[in-house]
């Protein structure tokens, strides 16, 4: 007799939750940079979520065959330094002064950037419709940018450079992190990846100053320290276990479907939590946005992308090998 079925929506229920976690990070961000600098939410996030996650995770996976060679660790600290903790900077400096609606439609042009990227470094080959998606989705992002900055939107211009910078710098961290990933365990290279990041947040703020606000930490609020649970405990921990998991059970079509509803769900969030409405500018920018990753994402004919870099085109910037922004 066949064995029983294999539940899947169990790994689809994982992934709405992840999408859903995702989706609340611009909402929950823009409560504690009310109270904190980008730096200093950043010092501490990564510094609770290297102790009590990704530290235990490298210890435990770090060993036999998943062991990284010495010539690894130049690449993954350089993936660390500049695709984790810089995406994740980048992000937190846009999100202040951008409506957390455009933040999440901005994520969406990460895996359009990976395409780009991958195109330049490695000569994947770009059709005329691929070549139609990314114009669709500049024009959109444009339009997204220039609107917020003549006060359509509700941000600025510099938000916006701020984000896109951010999404680029993610996927850079995505195509250079492939040949890693297709000989490692994700979550080891998102674990090594983020210790990294903690390693080079610390005097990087002692740089900039941001060690005098150390203190200020005690004083925040109890919003502000329920932000940084979820941020920790839901973003960095949970989720990225959930995705993982998801990866491992479903097509790329079901991820990429899921993935590409975050920007709905921001909205409604941040409609719900912070009183923010999208604009007719927000709905146009968006959908042609969308328009122009569909278009993108269509199976081609002769070859089919590649899965390393296809499934690390959505998620947080701050915390997924294999997801971008958020």
């Amino acid at each position: 007799m066949p064995g029983p079925k294999p539940r899947t929506w169990l790994p689809l229920l994982g992934l709405l939750l992840t999408v859903l976690i995702w989706a609340g990070n611009n909402i929950v961000s823009k409560i504690i940079l009310l109270e904190a600098s980008p730096i200093l939410v950043a010092l501490v996030r990564f510094t609770l979520a290297g102790l009590l996650f990704y530290l235990p995770v490298f210890l435990t996976l770090h060993r036999g065959e998943q062991r990284f060679a010495r010539g690894d660790w130049p690449r993954l600290l350089l993936l660390g330094t500049v695709g984790v903790a810089g995406s994740l900077l980048l992000h937190l400096l846009g999100l202040r002064t951008t409506p957390a609606t455009d933040a999440a439609i901005y994520s969406l042009m990460t895996p359009l950037f990976v395409l780009v990227l991958a195109r330049l470094w490695f000569g994947e080959r770009l059709n005329r419709v691929r070549m139609l998606g990314i114009a669709a989705a500049l024009l959109g992002a444009a339009l997204l940018a220039i609107g917020g900055a003549a006060g359509l939107g509700g941000g600025d211009l510099q938000g916006p450079l701020f984000l896109l910078s951010g999404s680029l710098v993610w996927s850079g961290y995505t195509v250079l992190s492939k040949e890693v990933l297709a000989r490692r365990s994700p979550l080891l290279v998102l674990a090594a990846a983020n210790l990294g990041a903690m390693a080079v947040i610390w005097p990087l703020a002692g740089l900039l100053g941001v060690w005098a606000e150390l203190p200020r930490v005690l004083s925040w609020s109890p919003a502000a320290w329920g932000v940084m649970a979820y941020l920790v405990i839901l973003m960095s921990m949970t989720s990225q276990w959930l995705y993982v998991r998801s990866l491992r059970d479903l097509r790329t079509s079901q991820v990429s479907a899921l993935l590409y509803t975050q920007p709905l769900f921001t909205a409604l969030m941040a409609a719900a939590v912070l009183g923010e409405l999208p604009t007719s500018v927000t709905v146009v920018a968006g959908l042609l946005i969308l328009a122009g990753v569909w278009l993108v994402n269509r199976p081609m004919p002769a070859r089919r992308p590649p899965t390393g870099v296809a499934a690390a085109s959505s998620g947080d910037p701050a915390t997924s090998a294999t997801a971008t922004s958020g």
